[in-house]
């Protein structure tokens, strides 16, 4: 019943996110569009039939029962642009190019506008996150082709190394790292470590996730610590209790979890020597391990991950305001690079483009596990995504009536209504056929 109760908040609370982006994009349109003259006719937050609605000088207000977009419509822009166009000065069309085109940008700088603002309170504010901290574990196998091995053993890089900085960017915690390492797919990087007390630079190439995320191959380092023991198992046997550390399994030393895992599937029911350390005393025993599943185990459970808090102090005013720039400028650049990424091989499509449905997942469960900055970095992150693919030259979205806006004006001369139909037609059957593949993508990935 409680799982039932945390889907159904995630869902509701994802629409919720979805309503806050609709709404700023559609406010952009409405506002700019009254403030040229241009009759709004319906305002609505989803699609269909409203759930709520309510007319206000000749404006229709609703909230649909399909819950993932929205529209403001105005006078003289019916689906053929001729059903409700009665020539009035106060039509979509009737109204001069420049007008129209600051009506159809509005949307998008509404969107980026936002993004803006919730930057610049994060950083006027200072916020704080939980994550690990930079000690890393690096992976020695990988999904890989077997002659080749993650980036991070080639730079050089060991386990309980500290990564401090990523292309001179500090990254006092493992989140850090991962955010900078995962927008800066296929690249050189250089990284800086403290291994010891010793400061260490070091260069690696990133590689490609089927996401599009960039990846080197580390994780958090979790130490070979007993937490728990499972019954009936081989550590059970040997007598290794809570608080044990494992120091070696085979005669190889183990200096973390992830090493002990290795030996153990490389050892399999082989008897070997193992080697552990209990409040300063060396003991040892031989034992082997056991299968369960597809895995070979010794039976033991490690200790929840240490998370620690990080604090981001806040910045003065003006530090403040041009750091929010900066942020925004920071991930243009980054949804840039991911559209470029989709053209990839490496890159699986139904994985790194998200549509409404996924969205909804994403930040419902953003909205329901993260603080209060992460999701609102989050709500910034979508919705400058969501502002860059209405500027997309499509016919029919923001993106293509911008373009003909703009023909229009250097031309000084109106498109025929029978050119802006068929334009209009071909834009609702490209965005349909978009539409039914993100969501086919979305479904896919949510049934996988």
């Amino acid at each position: 019943m409680e799982s039932v109760m945390d889907t159904v908040l995630k869902v509701i609370y994802g629409l919720i996110t979805l309503g806050i982006l609709v709404l700023v994009h559609e406010l952009g349109h409405y506002i700019a569009g009254k403030a040229c003259g241009i009759r709004v006719i319906a305002f609505s937050i989803g699609f269909g039939r409203g759930i709520i609605s309510f007319e206000h000088k000749g404006t229709l207000y609703k909230i649909g029962w399909l819950p993932i977009g929205g529209y403001c419509r105005f006078a003289g822009e019916g689906e053929d642009l001729s059903d409700d166009r009665k020539g009035a000065p106060d039509e979509m069309y009737a109204r001069p190019a420049w007008a129209r085109l600051i009506t159809v940008s509005a949307g998008i700088i509404f969107n980026f506008a936002f993004a803006i603002l919730i930057f610049f309170i994060l950083s006027l504010t200072g916020y704080g996150y939980q994550s690990n901290d930079n000690t890393i574990t690096v992976l020695d196998k990988s999904f890989l082709p077997e002659d080749e091995r993650f980036p991070a053993l080639e730079s050089g890089l060991q386990t309980g190394d500290r990564i401090l900085s990523v292309n001179g960017v500090e990254t006092e915690s493992y989140r850090r790292i991962m955010e900078e390492i995962g927008v800066r797919p296929d690249q050189d990087i250089t990284i800086t470590a403290d291994r010891a007390g010793k400061t260490l630079e070091l260069r690696a190439h990133t590689m490609i996730r089927d996401t599009g995320m960039g990846a080197i191959g580390v994780f958090p380092f979790y130490p070979a610590i007993v937490q728990e023991i499972e019954e009936e198992s081989p550590a059970a046997a040997i007598g290794l209790i809570q608080g044990d550390r494992i120091l070696s399994w085979n005669n190889e030393t183990v200096d973390s979890l992830h090493r002990l895992r290795l030996l153990i599937a490389q050892s399999q029911d082989a008897v070997v020597p193992v080697v552990w350390e209990r409040e300063g005393q060396i003991m040892r025993a031989e034992t082997a391990a056991m299968h369960q599943g597809n895995l070979w185990i010794l039976g033991l459970k490690p200790p929840d991950p240490e998370i620690f808090e990080y604090a981001l102090p806040g910045l003065p005013l003006g530090q403040a305001f041009l750091r929010s720039f900066e942020m925004f400028g920071e991930n243009i650049a980054r949804t840039v690079q991911g559209v470029k990424l989709l053209f990839r091989k490496e890159v699986d499509t139904s994985k790194a483009l998200a549509g409404p449905v996924r969205i909804v997942q994403f930040s419902g469960e953003v909205m329901k596990e993260s603080s209060a900055a992460g999701y609102l970095t989050f709500l910034a992150i979508i919705s400058i995504a969501l502002g860059f693919f209405n500027l997309l030259p499509i016919p029919a979205a923001d993106g293509g009536h911008i373009v003909l806006n703009i023909i229009e004006m250097i031309r000084r001369k109106p498109f025929s209504f029978a050119v802006l139909q068929r334009i209009q037609m071909a834009g609702v059957i490209i965005l349909m056929t978009i539409f039914v593949f993100v969501l086919t993508f979305d479904i896919m990935s949510i049934i996988a």
